[in-house]
């Protein structure tokens, strides 16, 4: 009998090396060459600045430096340390797609408390085809890293918890860690932090002391980004003006049904994991509901599910990559769902590959990361032709002679941004801008910027620049002919 179990756990193991292994191939063999998205830039450019100017700016970095700040703080020590810059870029992506191979190894970790083995590779799938998983592991983003590490601790406590007592010893020492690296990655990622309850009701241990310690490791994991971002930007670092700047970000995306209910934020929750999948969940929740055996389960699901959903999904600027957390609780239902299909272990595999293969081919090949397509492996090309023509916007401001520059756009300025920060001897922050020094000589210039959403918000900002004196820069709109703009 137990050379049954060590052979039935042996084939796990090697199921998992597998996966594992081919996920990682994937990964670096989609690789993106360059900044992903315009926040992979922004967060480069933070990094930079504070690197250069010995100050972590909170005007600058906004709810960066609150969010993620071991993240900038990491880039901004391969700058001190003198590393390339295109070198550091690399890293950044080749770090995600590490991490999101990693994040199977834990969430099969994870799984293993509530599926058998075909549920695990079902589950499996779900995680690999679902878009926004896959998009996390193949550009740098901190919140692929930050969210293999709240696996991780998710991992340990299940194992505390719904395994051998002999487990419970390490949680602790394990556990808690991950945790708090998680937060001070990606702050968040804790808004999964209700699969950690849920994880104490499938145990039965919902008393006062076992809620008290999770929520004692949800607090440590909470406060971890706060005091970093203390000690790093003093300033701005107490807890009256930390709720004052909360207070002022729930302003700025307010919360409203409008936005749950909009056609772009319902496209939006359709794509993180695909409307097939989706869709399943909902069908197969309801079925696992009502199973006895199951409904811990659900209830589980519903508990990490839900806050990440609501959350971002009655804010407006919304991003698949937001809800990326919530595919591991979709996959687990579909599992659980799968494993109890009345037809055989071939049935099963017939109706998971079915499943998966209608999934893929519903929304065409698109190179967006908001609203991706479920086409994930055909979209890495037009994804990539749109970082190609990204990362070469700017490059001719410092060759200019002009003194006073002003980018007006949108998402593409966080590019054009990095492109004259790369080539910066010295960088000094001014009301408006930046005062940037070229290296090899070269006076110094302004860069100012002027986020605008229209092509009238564009003529406006476009006009006002020009009236002053400055060479106004934009790849979407028309600077020299302001009568073109529409």
């Amino acid at each position: 009998m137990f050379a049954h179990v060590q052979t039935a756990k042996n084939h796990e193991n090697l199921a998992l090396f597998l996966i594992f292994a081919l996920v990682l191939l994937r990964n670096f063999a989609l690789l993106i060459d360059g900044f992903g998205e315009q926040d992979a830039a922004r967060l480069f450019n933070d990094a930079i600045i504070w690197s250069k100017t010995g100050v972590l700016d909170p005007a600058l970095t906004q709810y960066r430096a609150r969010i993620s700040p071991l993240y900038i703080y990491a880039l901004k020590r391969s700058v001190d340390l003198g590393a390339d810059y295109g070198a550091i870029v690399y890293i950044m992506n080749a770090a995600s797609a590490a991490a999101g191979a990693l994040t199977f190894a834990a969430a099969f970790s994870f799984f293993r408390h509530f599926l058998p083995f075909g549920g695990m590779i079902i589950a499996a799938a779900v995680l690999a085809f679902a878009p926004s998983a896959f998009l996390a592991s193949i550009y740098g983003m901190p919140h692929t890293i930050g969210f293999f590490f709240f696996m991780c601790a998710l991992a340990v406590f299940a194992a505390a918890h719904l395994g051998p007592r002999r487990n419970r010893g390490r949680m602790r020492w394990i556990g808690v860690p991950c945790l708090c690296l998680a937060a001070a990655i990606k702050a968040d990622v804790l808004l999964s932090s209700g699969a950690f309850l849920g994880v104490l009701y499938c145990a039965r241990r919902t008393g006062l002391a076992d809620l008290a310690q999770a929520g004692l490791w949800i607090a440590a994991a909470a406060l971890t980004p706060l005091v970093l971002h203390a000690i790093w930007v003093p300033e701005a670092g107490s807890a009256t003006q930390t709720l004052s700047y909360a207070s002022q970000w729930n302003s700025k995306y307010a919360t409203g049904l409008e936005n749950l209910f909009s056609p772009g934020n319902l496209v939006i929750t359709a794509l993180f994991a695909g409307p097939v999948f989706l869709g399943l969940f909902t069908l197969a929740l309801a079925a696992v509901w009502r199973a006895p055996e199951g409904r811990k389960i659900a209830i589980l699901a519903l508990l990490w599910v839900l806050p990440v959903l609501l959350f971002w999904g009655l804010r407006d600027g919304n991003s698949a990559r937001h809800l990326m957390p919530a595919a591991v609780p979709v996959a687990l239902i579909l599992a659980w769902a799968g494993t109890r299909l009345p037809v055989s272990n071939l049935g099963r595999a017939g109706v998971a590959l079915a499943a998966v293969a209608l999934n893929y081919i519903w929304i065409p090949p698109l190179g967006n990361t908001e609203a991706p397509s479920t086409q994930i492996l055909n979209s890495t090309a037009a994804l990539q032709s749109q970082v190609d023509f990204m990362m070469i916007q700017g490059r001719k401001i410092e060759t200019s002679d002009a003194s006073d520059h002003v980018l007006v756009g949108s998402g593409v300025l966080p590019y054009m941004v990095f492109n004259v920060l790369r080539n910066a001897e010295a960088v000094a922050i001014e009301a408006d801008g930046l005062r940037i020094a070229p290296r090899g000589g070269g006076g110094a210039f302004i860069l100012r910027q002027r986020y605008v959403r229209d092509a009238e918000a564009a003529k406006k900002a476009m006009q006002v620049a020009q009236a002053q004196g400055r060479r106004v820069w934009s790849p979407r709109y028309k600077p020299g002919d302001l009568a073109r703009v529409e």
